[in-house]
């Protein structure tokens, strides 16, 4: 009797590590099949404006750059930036190199500038059997201000569209800027007087 007990505490073990071993191959699999399952999606491309945040005189004409991060096969764009117009006006809008990067045709889509209602429009287009570029900190246009006015405004994208090569659109989100106007006079003018005081 006693060695039937023995036996039966063997075999019990014996189906206790099976089990086990069972237990753990099954999470081993689980844990390769989630490791092998299919790659998240990469993250949305992201339009910014740098510098973001600068600081101009009155009568200064100045450059920002409008790029893109996280761009995967990009083929096209278009976005409009709004500002206030007593403070700042667009002059130009010249395009930037990531679009055609990688050998492929660009086609410019305006610029439309709107310094009474302070907006500007403007984007490109790709052709050709090439991929389209991918990566971040691609500069996409450089626009041209001027500081008009002592105050400050923000320049906000609108109306911003993304595609890649085949024309699939993006979710894009959008980083805005902000400029700041001052008056040289009201900094300069105390530490010229002061020069000249008695």
């Amino acid at each position: 009797m006693a060695k039937i007990g023995v036996l039966q505490g063997k075999r019990l073990r014996k189906m206790t590590l099976v089990s086990l071993l069972i237990l753990c191959l099954g999470l081993w699999d689980a844990t390769i099949s989630v490791s092998a399952g299919p790659a998240s999606p990469p993250p949305d491309p992201i339009l910014w404006i740098d510098p973001a945040r600068p600081r101009k005189g009155v009568g200064d004409t100045f450059d920002l750059y409008v790029g893109i991060d996280n761009a995967v096969d990009f083929g096209a764009y278009q976005c409009d930036i709004v500002f206030a117009p007593s403070i700042v006006q667009v002059i130009s809008v010249q395009y930037g190199d990531f679009p055609g990067s990688t050998g492929r045709t660009v086609v410019p889509v305006g610029p439309n500038i709107d310094n009474d209602a302070g907006r500007v429009s403007f984007g490109a287009s790709t052709a050709g059997s090439q991929e389209g570029p991918s990566g971040s900190g691609g500069v996409l246009a450089i626009v041209t201000l001027e500081a008009r006015a002592v105050g400050s405004t923000w320049l906000k994208f609108e109306d911003v569209q993304v595609a890649d090569t085949q024309g699939r659109t993006q979710e894009a989100t959008t980083e805005d800027g902000f400029v700041t106007v001052f008056s040289w006079i009201r900094v300069y003018l105390p530490m010229i007087m002061k020069g000249f005081s008695p």
